[in-house]
Formats: C-alpha cells, structure tokens, sequence
C-alpha cells in the first residue's frame, strides 16, 4: 500500500511541478522584450540568467513558504475537528513530513528556468526589439 501511495504522490508532485513550471515559463517568456533590451544595452546573458534565477528561486520560497502555513494550519483545523472527536492522532507539526514538500519548489524551478535559460542563450536582442516596433 505504501509504495502504490508514494507512486500516486510521486506522479502528482510531478504533475503539480511540471504545470507550475510551465506557467512560471508563460510569464518569462511574456517578459522577453525586456531581457532583449537589457541584452541590447549590454548586460551579459549570464546576468540575465541569475536575475531570472533569483526570481525564480524567490518565487518558489515565499510559495512554499506560504503553503506550509496554509497547509499547518489546515491540519490544526483537522487535528480538532475531525481527528481528535475520533480518537485519531495527527501531528501537524511534524518536521519530517516537510521532506515530502522540498522536491516541488526545484522542481518547478528547474521547469521553469531550463526553457529560458535555451531561450536566453539563442536571444537576439535587436531582432525582437525591431518586431516590437
């Protein structure tokens, strides 16, 4: 039962991921202009590349972040309502489980920044600033 259970996990951790990557991409990609003009002014891809990173890797922290918080105190909210009536134990403070979260946040950043990152190293600057005109 356990290892159909961390399969099922496993494939939705990487559904939920690879979706999530796949929107944080939309965005950057919606943002090409500006790194074209931040390319044509002189700044070096690979600064580009750790702005988009941190970005990133700031998106995905407060994301987590904030879902641990939700997801805590939804889990008090169970613990008293529905566990505890039932004679169920349940320990929404439970460090190790926070094991099972870590793999999403890399997973969507890398999602996210393999795609730009090909997209940063194929950029032409002048080429995409002349099709905004």
């Amino acid at each position: 039962l356990y290892i159909i259970m961390n399969m099922v996990t496993s494939i939705v951790i990487f559904a939920i991921a690879f979706l999530t990557g796949m929107l944080t991409n939309i965005y950057f990609m919606q943002r090409i202009p500006e790194f074209a003009t931040l390319a044509a002014i002189g700044y070096q891809r690979s600064w580009l590349l750790k702005r988009v990173f941190v970005e990133v890797a700031v998106l995905c922290a407060v994301g987590w972040i904030i879902g641990s918080i939700f997801t805590t105190g939804l889990l008090v909210l169970l613990k008293y309502l529905i566990m505890y009536p039932k004679g169920l134990l349940l320990d929404p403070l439970d460090i190790t489980v926070y094991r099972y979260t870590l793999p999403l946040p890399v997973t969507i950043a890398v999602f996210a920044l393999v795609p730009i990152w090909r997209r940063l190293k194929s950029l032409d600057p002048v080429s995409i600033i002349e099709r905004r005109q």
